[in-house]
């Protein structure tokens, strides 16, 4: 017939395949769950363990969808070897990012800066009963951001010149980008999770959380007179510090980074949006509301009967405490997201082009100029400005003439606003907390798990610092006894 044929028993003869051949398609679906399974934890902030687990699910699920696909070879063919390395660089990328850097193998965990004389713990809560353990009592209360309502950064101390050890350290699930403050032996964090939590100073152990809904807290609360001050989304809430339990609940335009401050029973505060608020505090109700014109990023200020704050299209501007009628406007030429520091009758603000300006406090008249480089807010004790200093960490200029007396430098950009407390000045430089000396020299430094934006709390003889990993760290120094 012209067709060639089969010699006769070769089929018989042929070994079976040690390999079935799979059904078409079983191996793509089980690559796609695990890279949805893990990729999913960690886009919702679930724990450290739940994430642990869920990169464990996807890269067994990973593995079986490949084993399929290599049974099924017309398949594994089709899909390419593009397909599954990225499922597992995915996979690779969350673990990576989920994962203690301290447990990482090897070269990788070289990457992580080096810590000279100082002593770590991992994130479990580890009580180190000391002397120094923070203690109840209004001198060792830091009540708002940045200090005070006049913003200094000057906290209540002591700090410590020693080697730190890590006290305790707790993960809070969820970023946190504002500063925590202090109030009779409790710390009250928010995080991007919109959780306001209470914290014991002591321990580290939670005694109650305040869930804001979807709304991420990018600003510090305010604690006065057993009452916490908090804004999130569209609301401004008081509530209990014991308990957390509401006392009472008011509207304003979106509440963004602008952190609240109590003065004499007002409450201060500015939205997003462009309102600036007077509050006040045992009712809500509201004393005066003017509107700005340009968005809000920046915190208001109080000192001397004026409120100061900056504006997104560069002015800074004083509003009288009374009646909120505007007293003075200054423009500094680029919008302004840090916030005002008031002392010695002046009134210093940093702009987003790294200038740092000073003005007469009552006049708004410029009195000097620094290019620093750095946009955080300055903190200003004892006639010296501390302020960032573009890439190069930490200067210290007199408050009088804005002339440079040192700079520190941390090997990149200052990314919270400094806290002085005592002799010593404490700044974050990405993932790194520096205390530095008042003359410029090094005292120590601790490595944490991610970037300091937040400002940290200096009293009780402990410094606490948190993360934008969620990670709170309270630090005492090495050399001081236990009880």
């Amino acid at each position: 017939t012209g067709v060639a044929s089969r010699p006769a028993g070769r089929e018989a003869t042929r070994p079976p395949s040690p390999l079935p051949v799979a059904e078409a398609g079983g191996g793509g679906g089980w690559v796609s769950v695990g890279i949805a399974v893990a990729v999913g934890a960690f886009l919702v902030r679930a724990s450290p363990a739940v994430i642990q687990a869920a990169w464990g699910v996807g890269l067994v699920a990973t593995v079986i969808g490949i084993w399929q696909m290599r049974r099924d070879r017309p398949l594994f063919h089709r899909a390419g070897a593009v397909t599954v390395a990225l499922g597992l660089l995915t996979l690779t990328v969350v673990s990576a990012n989920s994962l203690d850097r301290s447990d990482l193998p090897g070269p990788l965990a070289a990457l992580v800066p080096p810590a000279e004389d100082i002593a770590t713990t991992g994130a479990e809560v580890t009580p180190v009963p000391s002397e120094t353990a923070v203690q109840p009592g209004a001198r060792n209360d830091v009540r708002m951001a940045f200090g005070n309502p006049a913003h200094t950064g000057e906290h209540p101390g002591p700090g410590f010149a020693g080697a730190p050890q890590l006290a305790w350290q707790v993960d809070l699930v969820g970023e946190v980008f504002a500063s925590p403050v202090l109030v009779d032996g409790v710390i009250y964090a928010g995080t991007r999770a919109g959780f306001l939590i209470a914290i014991d100073a002591a321990t580290g152990r939670e005694r109650w959380r305040f869930d804001l809904g979807t709304y991420v807290l990018r600003s510090s609360p305010a604690v006065v007179d057993g009452t916490v001050f908090v804004a999130g989304g569209y609301d401004l809430y008081a509530l209990d510090s014991a308990s957390g339990e509401v006392r009472w609940r008011r509207a304003l335009r979106l509440a963004g980074p602008s952190s609240p401050v109590v003065v004499d029973g007002v409450l201060y505060l500015a939205s997003q949006e462009g309102d600036v608020y007077a509050v006040d505090a045992e009712t809500g109700s509201t004393v005066w509301d003017e509107a700005v014109g340009d968005l809000l990023f920046s915190s208001p200020a109080v000192a001397g009967g004026l409120v100061y704050i900056g504006s997104d299209g560069g002015d800074l501007l004083a509003f009288d405490v009374g009646t909120g009628r505007v007293r003075w406007r200054f423009p500094s030429g680029t919008a302004i997201h840090g916030s005002p520091v008031v002392a010695g009758g002046s009134v210093y603000i940093t702009n987003r082009g790294g200038v740092l300006f000073a003005l007469d406090a009552r006049s708004g008249t410029e009195r000097w100029r620094f290019a620093a480089g750095g946009g955080a807010t300055p903190a200003v004790v004892d006639g010296v400005v501390y302020v960032a200093a573009t890439e190069t960490g930490l200067a210290a200029l007199d408050a009088e003439t804005g002339l440079p007396r040192w700079v520190y430098a941390t090997g990149g950009p200052v990314t919270s606003a400094p806290t002085v407390a005592g002799d010593l000045v404490y700044a974050g430089s990405g993932p790194t907390l520096y205390a530095v000396g008042l003359d410029g020299v090094a005292a120590w430094r601790f490595p944490t798990r991610a970037t300091i934006s937040a400002s940290p709390i200096v009293a009780g003889g402990a410094v606490i610092v948190a993360s934008q990993d969620g990670t709170l760290s309270s630090l005492r120094d090495a050399s001081a006894p236990d009880d």
